[in-house]
C-alpha cells in the first residue's frame, strides 16, 4: 500500500484574508477532497500534512483538521503537524508516493515526481470583497 499525502490549507480547506488581516473560510475544495477519496477507494495510505502548529484552531480537545475531516466524512491514516517546519521530513519518514500541496516551495523540496503542485485561483488572494462575490 503507497502512502498520499495533502496539505490542509488552500489545498484540501480554501480560505482568504480580509483586508484588516483576518483569515476567512471560504470551503473545501471540492477538487481535492474527489482527489483524496479516489486515492482512499484504491485502498492508498492517506494522511494530511499541515504546517499547522498543533492545537491551532483547537476546539473541545479536536483541531480543526479533525473537525474538517468529520464534517467531509475523510477517514484519513494520520494527520500530521509540522509545527511551522518544513514538511519534507515528516513526507520522507511516511514513504509518501505523491504529495498535494499549494506551496511551490514544499513541492520542490521533494524528490522528482512526488509533489504535485495544486494551483490556486489568483481571486483567491484579492482583497476579501473580491472573494466575497462567488469565491
Amino acid at each position: 500500500m503507497s502512502v498520499v499525502t495533502f496539505d490542509f490549507d488552500n489545498t484540501l480547506k480554501m480560505t482568504a484574508m480580509t483586508p484588516d488581516g483576518f483569515e476567512v473560510d471560504l470551503g473545501p475544495n471540492l477538487v481535492m477532497l474527489q482527489n483524496l477519496r479516489a486515492y482512499l477507494a484504491n485502498g492508498q495510505q492517506v494522511h494530511i500534512v499541515t504546517t499547522r502548529t498543533l492545537g491551532h484552531g483547537e476546539v473541545l480537545g479536536a483541531t480543526e483538521v479533525d473537525l474538517f475531516c468529520s464534517d467531509h466524512d475523510l477517514t484519513v491514516s494520520g494527520i500530521h503537524f509540522t509545527n511551522g517546519k518544513d514538511k519534507t521530513p515528516t513526507l520522507l519518514a511516511l514513504g509518501t508516493v505523491r504529495h498535494f500541496d499549494d506551496d511551490p516551495d514544499e513541492i520542490d523540496a521533494l524528490p522528482d515526481g512526488v509533489g504535485v503542485l495544486v494551483p490556486v485561483d489568483p481571486s483567491w488572494h484579492v482583497p476579501f470583497e473580491g472573494a466575497a462575490n462567488g469565491r
